[in-house]
Parts: structure tokens; sequence; C-alpha cells
């Protein structure tokens, strides 16, 4: 069960992520290219996480908008094997074209062609109420990745579609994949070591915490059962 599950929570998740600075997140090629060479690094990707509520009349739910860069996200994660429908190519810049996971469309009662409204909370003018973004995106592809935690709350858009979404004008930082995910506590050192003091490294132990330290809990019951 715990092989299973860290099989299937890593498909789409990154072995470590590095947090860059503005400066650094601006010119986030280039910290691609410092990292380019290093010993058991496999890939890294750009990205952009929003916490959104989509809509297509009468359900919404919330989620999750992760902005990724095509070409250089299926060397960090699984997303090719697990589209369903459509493909991660057809996100391009500006498109406003967006890729469900299968519950997550399921629960917005959408298919590939329809349209679903992201809002955004953002401040008004006066810096106390929220007023929400509202943009439209058309789902250009359905994924299953087997693990609820993606399926049922994340979806993926264009980097740069998700940072008009945001009014930023840079990634967050970057998703690594190493050859080894159970060493990648170990290589988290290097990155930084490249990097500089800028960048914050962690790994995807930190990130997924509580699904392990669920698991050696009930390691312990079931074995004084």
């Amino acid at each position: 069960f715990e092989n299973e599950l860290r099989g299937r929570l890593l498909s789409l998740a990154a072995h470590a992520t590095v947090d860059l600075k503005a400066g650094e997140a601006r010119d986030w090629r280039r910290s691609i290219a410092a990292l380019r060479g290093m010993p058991h690094l496999v890939g890294a990707a750009p990205f952009l996480d929003i916490d959104v509520m989509l809509s297509h009349t009468p359900a919404m739910s919330g989620a999750v908008v992760r902005g990724v860069d095509p070409q250089s996200e299926p060397s960090v994660s699984g997303i090719t094997e697990s589209m369903r429908e459509g493909t991660l190519a057809e996100l391009t810049p500006g498109s406003s074209r967006i890729v469900l996971g299968r519950a997550l469309a399921y629960q917005l009662e959408v298919g590939r062609g329809d349209s679903v409204t992201v809002m955004v909370p953002a401040r008004g003018a006066n810096g106390t109420d929220i007023v929400p973004r509202l943009q439209d995106f058309e789902v250009s592809g359905i994924f299953e990745s087997g693990l609820q935690e993606h399926d049922s709350v994340l979806a993926l858009v264009n980097l740069e579609d998700a940072q008009g979404l945001k009014k930023v004008d840079a990634p967050a930082g970057l998703r690594l994949k190493f050859d080894d995910v159970m060493r990648a506590p170990e290589f988290v050192g290097g990155v930084a070591a490249r990097l500089g003091g800028g960048a914050r490294v962690r790994d995807w132990t930190e990130d997924n915490a509580a699904f392990f330290r669920a698991i050696r809990i009930e390691k312990g019951m079931m074995s004084i059962i």
C-alpha cells in the first residue's frame, strides 16, 4: 500500500521544489542552465500554483491551477502517461486552455471542448475588499493519475496564462526530478549549492509529510491489533 501510494503520489508531484526569489524567478531559464549536468538530476521545470475556484453552471469547485511549461513539464512528472484526453502541448501561451483532473472534470460536469470560469481572489481598489478576477478557459484535456489528491483538485494551464491570472511576471520556482526518488533528501543540498543562497530547496518528503506520517501510524496500529 505504501509503495502504491508513493508511486501514485509522485506521478505528478516533484521530487524536490526550488523556491526562487523574484529576480531569479524572472530568469528561471538561467537557473535551469546552472543545474544542467548536475549528477542524479533528470529534469527541471518552472511552475506557478494558484488557489482558485472553478465554475461551470451550476457546479463549482475549489482547485489549484498550476502554470507549467509544456516542453519541460514531462521531464519532472508523469503527466504525459496520465493524459486520457488531449495533450499537454495544446497549452500554448495565450490560448486560455486548461487540463483538468478526471475527478475535477466530473465534479464540474465538463468534458473536452467545454468552458470553465476561473475565479482568482484579488484585493479591490481600497485594499480591503475581495474582488475576484474572472477568466474563461477551454477544457483541452483530461488527466487521471489514480490519486484523488491530484485528480480532484489539480488543473494545468500554460505558465504565461497562469502569470496573467495571478498578475505576476515570473514563476514561483522550479520542480525537480532525480534518478532515485528515495535519495532526493540527499541531493537537495547540491541543488542549493549550485543556485546560491537565494534559493530554498525542499524535497518531496517535506511536502507530503502528512501522508507518510499517516502510513506509519497505520502500520503501528495494525501491528498492535
